[in-house]
C-alpha cells in the first residue's frame, strides 16, 4: 500500500479530532507538486541524471535561503552545458564546438554571476545561471506553513492538557488528602491513590529513565506501558477499594487524559513520518535536494 493512502487511512482510523485532521500534512498535494518540480526542471533542460551530475561535480549549486515571512526559498544556479567541456557533456549532450570553452576547477558561487573564471584573454567564462523553481518554492511554502500550523496546534493542545491536569490534580488532592470537617479522614483514598501513582511511575508510560533505553517513548511503546498500568490496577482491585465515588470519577478522567496524550503522540509521529517520506523517499528520485541529502 502506498504511503499516501496509508496516511489517509491512519488519520481516519484513529478517530483524531477533526481540527487535528485539518492540520495534518497534505501529503498527496505535496507529492503532486513534486511531480511538477521534475517537469519544471526538465522543461528548463535539466533532466534528473544531468542535474545530479552537475551537482556532484560542483557545476551546480542548490540551496534554501530565507525569504518573506521566514519561509525558505529554493535557489538553483548552474553552469550551462554550453559552458562545460565536451569531455563532460559527452556525445549525447555535446553542443557546438564554438560554444565549448575550457573550465578550471569550479568555484563556489553564493549568488548568480559569482564564481566565474577568467580566461587568458581576460574574458569571463562559465557564468552561473539561475534556474526558476516556481513549483519547488510552492512545495516549501506549503510544507513550512503546514508544519508551522502543526506546531501551533501542539502548543494549544499542551496548554489545554496542562489546564486539565491542573484541574484533575486538585480533584485528586481533595479525595486523597481530605481536610477534617470536609471529608472524614477515615474515608480518605490517600493510600489507594498512592499505590496507583506508584504503579504509574513504574510503568514510565511516556518517558523512560532507564540508562540504556531512556528517553521519550514511541507511541506504540507508550500504549503497551499504559495497558500494563491498567492491568496492574485491575489485578490489585484498586478501583473496588475506593471509598469515595469522586475517586472513581477522577481515575476515569486520569485515564482519559492519558488516552488523549497518547493520541497526540501518535498524531505527531504520523505527521513526522509524512514529512520524512515526502522529503527523503519521494524527492530523492528526481529533485535537486536529493543530491544534498545523499552527499551529507
Amino acid at each position: 500500500m502506498k504511503f499516501g493512502h496509508a496516511f489517509q487511512e491512519a488519520l481516519q482510523a484513529e478517530s483524531y479530532p477533526q481540527h487535528w485532521v485539518e492540520k495534518a500534512i497534505p501529503y498527496r498535494q505535496l507529492k503532486k507538486i513534486l511531480g511538477k518540480v521534475r517537469e519544471e526542471l526538465i522543461r528548463n533542460g535539466y533532466d534528473p541524471d544531468t542535474l545530479h551530475r552537475l551537482l556532484a561535480d560542483r557545476n551546480a549549486k542548490y540551496s534554501l535561503e530565507p525569504g518573506e515571512s521566514q519561509l525558505l526559498r529554493p535557489r538553483l544556479v548552474v553552469r550551462p552545458l554550453s559552458a562545460l567541456p565536451a569531455a563532460w557533456t559527452g556525445p549525447e549532450t555535446a553542443v557546438e564546438d564554438s560554444l565549448l570553452k575550457p573550465v578550471t576547477t569550479p568555484v563556489e558561487a553564493d549568488t548568480p554571476g559569482e564564481g566565474e573564471t577568467v580566461s587568458e584573454d581576460g574574458q569571463q567564462i562559465n557564468p552561473w545561471v539561475k534556474i526558476p523553481l516556481d513549483s519547488d518554492a510552492r512545495f516549501f511554502n506549503i510544507l513550512q506553513t503546514d508544519v508551522g500550523e502543526l506546531d501551533t496546534l501542539q502548543t494549544q493542545e499542551r496548554r489545554t492538557m496542562a489546564d486539565s491536569i491542573s484541574t484533575l490534580g486538585s480533584e485528586i488532592s481533595e479525595v486523597a488528602r481530605p481536610r477534617k470537617g470536609f471529608i472524614k479522614v477515615s474515608k480518605s483514598d490517600l493510600y489507594r491513590w498512592r499505590e496507583i501513582f506508584e504503579l504509574y511511575l513504574a510503568a514510565q508510560v511516556f518517558f523512560s529513565t532507564n540508562e540504556t533505553t531512556g528517553g521519550v517513548r514511541s507511541s506504540e511503546r507508550a500504549r503497551k506501558q499504559l495497558v500494563w498500568f491498567q492491568d496492574e490496577v485491575s489485578k490489585r482491585q484498586l478501583l473496588q477499594k475506593f471509598k469515595l465515588e469522586a475517586s472513581t470519577t477522577a481515575y476515569t478522567r486520569f485515564l482519559a487524559l492519558n488516552a488523549t496524550l497518547l493520541q497526540n503522540v501518535q498524531f505527531q509521529e504520523l505527521n513526522q513520518t509524512a514529512v520524512m517520506k515526502i522529503i527523503k523517499s519521494e524527492i530523492t528520485n528526481f529533485t535537486p535536494y536529493s543530491t544534498i541529502i545523499r552527499l551529507k
